[in-house]
């Protein structure tokens, strides 16, 4: 780790800041611990690095063995890297690395600027449960507008009430009427 400025240890993790061109610093920080979750973010394993392999910085950037890695993303725009046998996306890696007292139950790490949800840079990620996610999320415009379904000729004042009414699982009539889908059980919607 040539060109850092200042290098510490801070309990088990080797902490190192390097200047930016911009006046700026970039902290960097050893990938420890990291845990994966399961779909109720609720910590499944728990993954331990003891060998000083993998560092994290501030902004976003992934090393390994002294090298800085390349953020290749994959087809959705998600960077994501194997450590222990597991992949991780690189916001969870920063957060849990930076933040870790934030990694409870119930929350995952978060963007807090949609419109930059490809910096993965320590100020721009939070802990959040899914109600702040959701309604962080972009496709707000459709959380309250009237949907028409095709097929009984009805007009609801939701998406969530059409699936009520028409026993279809959450988020799928929404689905259709931004023509993700083509239709769900034989149902077709548009907004109104």
């Amino acid at each position: 780790m040539n060109n850092f400025i200042n290098t510490i240890i801070n309990g088990d993790c080797l902490i190192a800041m390097k200047d930016i061109p911009d006046g700026s610093v970039e902290e960097w920080r050893m990938v420890t611990k990291l845990y994966s979750r399961n779909s109720r973010w609720e910590k499944v394993k728990e993954y331990i690095f003891q060998n000083g392999v993998y560092y994290v910085s501030s902004l976003g950037r992934f090393m390994v063995k002294g090298k800085i890695k390349e953020n290749k993303r994959d087809s959705v725009g998600t960077i994501t890297y194997v450590l222990g046998n597991h992949r991780f996306k690189l916001h969870e890696i920063v957060l849990q690395t930076f933040l870790p007292e934030g990694n409870l139950d119930g929350y995952s790490p978060d963007h807090i600027d949609r419109s930059r949800r490809f910096d993965n840079s320590l100020s721009n990620l939070q802990w959040a449960d899914r109600k702040t996610q959701y309604s962080n999320r972009d496709n707000t415009s459709y959380k309250n507008k009237s949907v028409f379904c095709f097929q009984n000729n009805k007009l609801y004042n939701s998406c969530k009430e059409a699936e009520k009414e028409l026993n279809l699982t959450h988020n799928t009539v929404a689905r259709v009427a931004r023509g993700e889908r083509k239709s769900i059980h034989g149902y077709s919607f548009k907004f109104v």
